[in-house]
């Protein structure tokens, strides 16, 4: 298990990407944000272990994942994520 790596680093498993905003069929795709879904471990304001939704994800590095206010690194991801990025021809986050 990941935990926070520290200098506020916030570590999150079983996580998955979720929309961060709901499109109309008048927006380009690329206007589509995202956020991640999953367990937190290291966070000051939840519990470790705790399911969590973030904020939109502002940037994105390999691993870690930043936010308007926290930095997280990727551990474990769900299992339904992976499951649908086999189905779907897509490439998961941690890979690419």
């Amino acid at each position: 298990m990941s935990v926070s790596t520290g200098s506020g680093v916030v570590g999150i498993e079983n996580w998955s990407i979720v929309a961060g905003n709901q499109l109309t069929p008048y927006q380009a795709p690329e206007l589509q944000t995202y956020k991640i879904r999953g367990e937190v471990h290291g966070h000051p304001g939840f519990e470790d272990g705790e399911s969590v939704t973030t904020s939109v994800i502002c940037e994105r590095n390999g691993r870690f994942v930043e936010t308007a206010n926290t930095r997280y690194h990727l551990g474990y991801p769900s299992v339904d994520y992976l499951q649908w990025c086999h189905d779907h021809g897509q490439t998961p986050w941690f890979e690419d």
